[in-house]
């Protein structure tokens, strides 16, 4: 096998990781077997291409502070809207 031919199925192989990735249930399995093998060897360069990889499948680093700051954003809506119906509901039994 020449180098070339050794390059292009590399390259696939990656493709298909990232592809395979981007379902969070296979990131999650795939994570959890790179923190077995870290915790077996403690090769932290291992672990940080599985997180990478992850992190890449998912859209990459600045899709995830986008995600996490639009969810927090919806917690905190909904806390309000939950706050201002327990106190209209607690005003209402306190009216004559």
């Amino acid at each position: 096998m020449n180098t070339e031919t050794l390059l292009q199925q590399t390259t696939r192989f990656r493709d298909d990781l990232l592809k395979d990735l981007a379902d969070i249930e296979f990131a999650m399995y795939y994570l959890e077997a790179a923190l077995s093998d870290y915790k077996e060897d403690g090769n932290t360069e291992a672990l940080w291409i599985a997180l990478y990889d992850v992190v890449a499948a998912q859209g990459g680093i600045g899709k995830v502070p986008a995600v996490r700051e639009e969810e927090a954003q919806a917690d905190i809506e909904q806390s309000i809207a939950e706050g201002r119906a327990e106190i209209a509901h607690k005003r209402s039994k306190l009216a004559p």
